[in-house]
């Protein structure tokens, strides 16, 4: 009743296919890493100096499930992706000792970043000591007069976080 038909591709369109089909393959796997395994995105702004430097790309991982301090991460805060370190994970307690540096659960994190405990703005803005609640985290930026991280608006929420750097590429101004 029906005829088949057969259609063949002519013999000069054959090595054709075969790149368009390798082509096609190698479009997949880079849409697979770089789309859901891994991401690039470029550090805008002085916020991470001297770790990173503004104009730099950071080859980030989407594969977390989990945090831990010193992970540097970009996340989303009022609409726009930020980057910080995290220093501490919840139910760990952030604080100021006497000598004004900060503290994680007692411990000091870091000797470069010093408050004048004596300073008001400091004492009354009342984040310290800091809880960190359930499944967030307190970041806190390598340029430590930059304070738009969690000394100024708290933990961040662990939904929030899209990727953990794993490296940068140096990029030159050509």
């Amino acid at each position: 009743m029906f005829k088949k038909i057969k259609m063949s591709i002519p013999e000069k369109m054959k090595p054709w296919m075969g790149f368009i089909g390798r082509l096609a393959f190698l479009l997949i796997v880079v849409w697979v890493i770089f789309g859901l395994i891994f991401g690039i995105d470029r550090m805008s702004g002085v916020a991470m100096n001297p770790s990173l430097k503004d104009g730099e790309l950071m080859l980030y991982t989407r594969m977390n499930s989990g945090y831990k301090a010193n992970d540097v991460v970009l996340y989303r805060h009022d609409g726009a992706t930020q980057v910080s370190r995290v220093i501490a994970m919840e139910d760990q307690i952030v604080d100021l000792n006497e000598e004004g540096y900060i503290t994680v659960n007692g411990i000091v994190e870091s000797s470069d970043v010093v408050y004048d405990v004596s300073d008001s703005n400091i004492a009354a803005s009342g984040i310290f000591p800091f809880r960190v609640p359930t499944n967030t985290y307190f970041v806190l930026n390598d340029n430590y007069n930059y304070t738009e991280d969690s000394r100024s608006f708290g933990a961040i929420d662990g939904r929030d976080i899209f990727g953990r750097v794993v490296t940068t590429l140096k990029v030159r101004d050509i």
